[in-house]
């Protein structure tokens, strides 16, 4: 990353935070409470204050599918693999307790062989209700999105790895099994563990933690605000980094031969060519192993 794109990547990265910020504040005002991004499908009931569970069911598909999509406003999404060739998802509704009586299933939709899964509401009406997804997939399942505006998204490990774009507003995220990764939080960590050509992680207030294994011949791109940013390369690849940080200490271990520091930058290169990691933070620290 040449000195010249440092202030515009930092700018771009600014912009999305302020940004981001006043999404959260207009979310707030329509909600009329608290974020919490820790929320797992088991604790859907201690969401809010006063919450109780007020129903919950499960819904199978038969039909062919290679690709999921799930949205979601409040609660966590879960995503595990399946032990058959069916879709399976688990629900939870909580809410305040007069609410009982006004709750719908969680919508589907078919499109060819992609499947969408949604809060019957969505995106903006009965936004006090939460709900909360655990989706068992398929190995015909290839690429899958997530959006959440407020809880955990986390995708287990299934039977291969697949393509995944995951964008969560407040809460945290953490894929097991990905081949490509597009992985975005405003609020939260961010957990990883890429096998694919492509990785682009972006957090603003979390930490960034992943490792790409060794099939990647990746290109990968990391960045945080005011969080660290750790990453564990397989040695059995060929990579070249550049890692920049405003305030926050970098390090490379083991460092390679040709290691380069410069004023708020490393670099250097492990093997003879391989993929490109570049990663930058504000206030954050950023180190590497291998």
């Amino acid at each position: 990353m040449s000195d010249e794109k440092k202030p515009q990547i930092l700018k771009y990265i600014m912009s999305g935070l302020i940004l981001a910020i006043a999404l959260i504040l207009i979310i707030n005002l329509i909600r009329g409470c608290q974020f919490h991004g820790g929320l797992n499908f088991e604790e859907g009931v201690e969401f809010f204050a006063g919450h109780v569970e007020l129903d919950s069911g499960e819904i199978t598909i038969e039909e062919p599918l290679t690709s999921l999509q799930v949205s979601n406003i409040a609660g966590s999404i879960e995503i595990l693999s399946s032990d058959n060739d069916l879709l399976k998802m688990e629900y939870k509704i909580t809410g305040s307790a007069n609410q009982s009586g006004n709750t719908k299933e969680p919508k589907i939709s078919k499109t060819n062989s992609k499947i969408t899964i949604s809060r019957p509401d969505f995106p903006f009406k009965n936004v006090n209700l939460v709900y909360s997804f655990r989706v068992y997939i398929p190995g015909s399942v290839k690429s899958l999105k997530i959006n959440s505006i407020s809880g955990s998204i986390t995708v287990g490990k299934l039977g291969s790895p697949i393509d995944q774009n995951l964008f969560a507003v407040s809460g945290s995220i953490r894929s097991e099994s990905a081949r490509n990764l597009e992985a975005h939080t405003t609020s939260g960590s961010i957990y990883f563990n890429a096998l694919g050509d492509k990785v682009g992680v972006t957090t603003i207030t979390g930490s960034i933690d992943g490792r790409l294994s060794e099939n990647n011949a990746v290109q990968g791109a990391f960045n945080s605000i005011s969080g660290s940013i750790n990453l564990n390369l397989s040695k059995d690849r060929d990579y070249q980094f550049v890692f920049s940080s405003v305030s926050g200490q970098l390090t490379a271990n083991p460092e390679p031969g040709n290691f380069k520091r410069e004023k708020n930058k490393i670099s250097g290169q492990y093997g003879q060519s391989g993929a490109r990691i570049e990663a930058a933070t504000v206030s954050g620290s950023i180190s590497l192993s291998r």
